[in-house]
């Protein structure tokens, strides 16, 4: 009877932890859009001064390939969506492309301006300016003069409080400095393509303050990244390859979005996948410092290894980095563990790059997630909006919200389980490898059958939990802290 009861009680809290994985907050699309072949895209997340945030959710249809419109929901801090409204795409005859900017006007602190383009017969620049309360002041729909805008481009605001537009047409890179009402100030070629394949751009930052210098990575030889410079006057400068990791070579065509952050002493963090080029299962993400020449002076700074998910290399690899007020960081990636699940790591910097805790606060997605949005909450915390509850390519009626607080607590006990480790493989056969949080400290581990029955228990002095005598089946792993906490895995051991 015994055996029974723990049985019950394993299952319902098997069941219990395991349903929190995938627990955020849900925030539906409107009424009108949740049946049929809508669904979720592209987002950004905006932090407010009083604390609040705002991100978007743009909404997408399948069927007629073409984006609606954009929902913008306010939502505290705590969770709760205090207002949202559904602005729908306007021009004719055009499709419109969401990845563009949401940010405050630089000229008006009460206001803020999210930017789109359509395009169709001809290129449209648009702009939403809207006040905290989410009342619209100005919509702008203005022709863009840019021919073939490609989907490869980067849109960010320069230190004059401009947009700054790279995009790729016929192997060159054009370039284009245009006010927030969609002025075009110059443009130009700012510099050939490396080559003519696809290209992927990502990354606008700034180079040097003083100069008013920038750059961009772009992928475009197909082998490494690659670090353009050019000035205020949209002229090239230079372009740099990243050197200095002993022998290690970087994806060419690995995905990441703002993976460069100008640090405050002259220096630039970098984080992106990296594999040994004389053994291709050998590779990780690693936050790496870097020179002005993009040669690298610190590293091994993550040691995050990206060991059990290395035979999946077609799925999408993730990465970000957001800097804080105080010049700490948060770095935010995605890690493949087979070909259908991936999990949503979180990891907090010191402004010397010191990781002072890491936490995975997603777990067995069915997506990629590269349509999140990020920001920094004016508490020093981070908000994370995005389509990370179901795949890009699948119909779906919500989004979720993941809310850390600056010390990696969550905000809301509506929120994930948050987890301070991550291990691999699972299934295993002889051994269980698990990293942990450099804010906690792990006193043992023990693993139960689902008969109730303790099979293996050791304390924590090793990285690596002996699985080895196990028969093959589920077994529920439980995991003790000093302080108390215990967390639960299911693990299958082959």
């Amino acid at each position: 009877m015994k055996k029974i009861l723990f049985t019950l009680l394993f299952l319902l809290h098997f069941t219990s932890v395991f349903s929190q994985d995938f627990i955020s907050i849900d925030v539906e699309m409107p009424e009108e859009f949740q049946f049929g072949t809508y669904a979720p895209f592209a987002y950004y997340a905006l932090a407010l001064d009083d604390g609040d945030f705002i991100f978007t959710q743009s909404i997408y249809d399948f069927d007629k390939q073409k984006d609606c419109g954009v929902r913008f929901i306010k939502m505290s801090p705590q969770g709760n969506i205090t207002k949202s409204i559904f602005y729908e795409f306007k021009i004719e005859g055009s499709y419109d492309y969401p990845h563009n900017c949401l940010i405050k006007n630089p000229y008006n602190e009460n206001e803020f301006i999210y930017t789109y383009f359509s395009y169709g017969e001809a290129f449209y620049y648009n702009a939403v300016f809207f006040d905290k309360d989410l009342n619209i002041i100005e919509e702008i729909n203005k022709p863009f003069p840019v021919d073939d805008f490609k989907l490869s481009h980067i849109s960010c605001l320069n230190l004059d409080n401009n947009f700054i537009y790279i995009w790729n047409v016929e192997s060159k890179y054009k370039i284009a400095e245009v006010d927030i009402y969609g002025n075009v100030i110059k443009s130009s070629v700012l510099m050939e393509c490396h080559n003519s394949h696809y290209l992927y751009i990502y990354s606008f930052f700034v180079y040097d303050k003083e100069k008013k210098q920038y750059g961009f990575i772009d992928d475009s030889n197909g082998k490494e990244h690659i670090f353009n410079i050019f000035d205020k006057d949209l002229n090239f400068i230079k372009s740099y390859t990243l050197s200095g990791y002993d022998g290690y070579k970087l994806f060419g065509a690995a995905y990441g979005y703002g993976c460069v952050a100008s640090l405050n002493d002259g220096t630039f963090a970098f984080t992106e996948r990296f594999y040994n080029p004389n053994d291709y299962n050998d590779r990780f993400l690693q936050m790496c410092r870097l020179d002005k020449n993009f040669n690298i002076i610190d590293k091994n700074i993550i040691g995050y290894e990206d060991e059990d998910g290395l035979k999946y290399s077609n799925n999408k690899e993730w990465n970000d980095i957001v800097k804080c007020k105080d010049g700490s960081l948060y770095c935010i990636w995605y890690k493949n563990y087979n070909a259908t699940a991936t999990d949503l790591y979180v990891g907090y910097y010191d402004k010397d790059l010191n990781l002072l805790w890491e936490r995975c606060c997603k777990k067995d997605m069915a997506c990629a997630g590269n349509f999140l949005g990020i920001d920094v909450l004016e508490d020093g915390g981070l908000v994370l909006a995005g389509n990370n509850t179901g795949d890009w390519g699948a119909v779906g009626s919500c989004s979720s919200v993941i809310i850390f607080k600056n010390d990696g607590a969550v905000i809301s006990e509506n929120l994930n389980d948050i987890r301070p480790y991550s291990f691999y493989p699972n299934p295993a056969s002889d051994a269980i490898n698990i990293s942990f949080s450099p804010d906690v400290n792990a006193e043992k581990v023990e693993i139960y059958g689902i008969d109730g029955k303790l099979y293996h228990e050791q304390n924590f002095n090793m990285e690596s939990i002996n699985v080895n005598g196990l028969s093959s089946g589920i077994y529920m792993m439980k995991l003790l802290m000093d302080n108390g906490e215990t967390f639960t895995e299911k693990i299958v051991i082959k």
